[in-house]
């Protein structure tokens, strides 16, 4: 059994840097379609014709950066904390462009504050539930272990296996940080309907 085989036999010039490719790619797109399908289910379920506006889409677009952002980030080996921080920041984001969309002569600053609060919050929820990165250590190395050893056979056949499975990983994490929006989506949705009686 080689011991250094996660170096390729090289622990002296083979530093474990970090660096993630394939796994963030995953991680992206998986947040992005997740992201967009939540903001298009809860906008059609409120009303079925949403989907013929440009408001829709718009909002769409923007849960599917925002998705896509996150996704990344849940790829990487990416502690808690710093998954909780980065989910706040671009839930706050989407809460001031999600208002901004909706926006007409009665939003006024307290409405984009407000909205930058509860998307902020419900962001660094999504973070905590989401948990910390899945790349391992041996997978975040590899890329710029290539990168200085031109040695690009290595990374593939090394860690390619290792990304893949780091980004599919991130999707449980993806999945469970969805949670807290969802859960607005649908009380936001009851609270139209009872207003609307």
């Amino acid at each position: 059994m080689n011991l250094f085989a996660y170096c390729g036999n090289n622990p002296v010039s083979r530093a474990d840097d970090g660096g993630e490719c394939w796994n963030t790619i995953i991680g992206a797109a998986a947040g992005a379609i997740v992201g967009a399908f939540i903001s298009a289910a809860a906008q059609l379920v409120k009303d079925p014709d949403s989907w013929k506006t440009g408001t829709f889409w718009g909002h769409v677009a923007i849960s599917a950066v925002a998705g896509a952002i996150t996704g990344a980030f849940a790829a990487t080996g990416i502690g808690l904390t710093g998954q909780i921080a980065i989910n706040a920041t671009v839930g706050a984001a989407s809460g001031l462009a999600d208002t901004a969309i909706d926006a007409n002569n009665n939003t006024g600053p307290l409405d984009y504050l407000e909205s930058a609060l509860i998307g902020g919050t419900i962001g660094a929820i999504a973070g905590y539930l989401g948990g910390p990165g899945t790349a391992t250590k041996h997978m975040q190395s590899a890329f710029k272990t290539a990168m200085h050893n031109g040695n690009w056979h290595y990374y593939s056949s090394q860690t390619s296996t290792e990304a893949v499975r780091a980004g599919r990983s991130a999707i449980n994490g993806i999945l469970r940080g969805a949670i807290p929006t969802i859960s607005r989506d649908v009380f936001d949705y009851f609270r139209s309907v009872k207003q609307a009686e």
